[in-house]
């Protein structure tokens, strides 16, 4: 599977919520997609997109659901 992160647009002022993709308020969802099949098999979120790198994301969640050696 192949994961990423994508910020979705909210509204609002908040500044923990500023996404520096949209230079806007959003929040921050872990997706990965099957490569073999195109399917969505994992969403985690949301989080604060200001607070929240990806790496740090993956950490909090589908790392802990991974298979000694498995790799995303």
């Amino acid at each position: 599977m192949t994961v990423d992160g994508t910020d979705f647009h909210v509204g609002g002022n908040n500044s923990k919520f500023h996404s520096h993709k949209f230079k806007k308020n959003a929040l921050r969802y872990e997706v990965c997609v099957c490569i073999q099949t195109g399917d969505i098999v994992w969403i985690n979120g949301p989080y604060e997109a200001g607070s929240w790198p990806d790496i740090n994301i993956f950490r909090d969640g589908l790392r802990h659901f991974l298979d000694e050696n498995e790799r995303v």
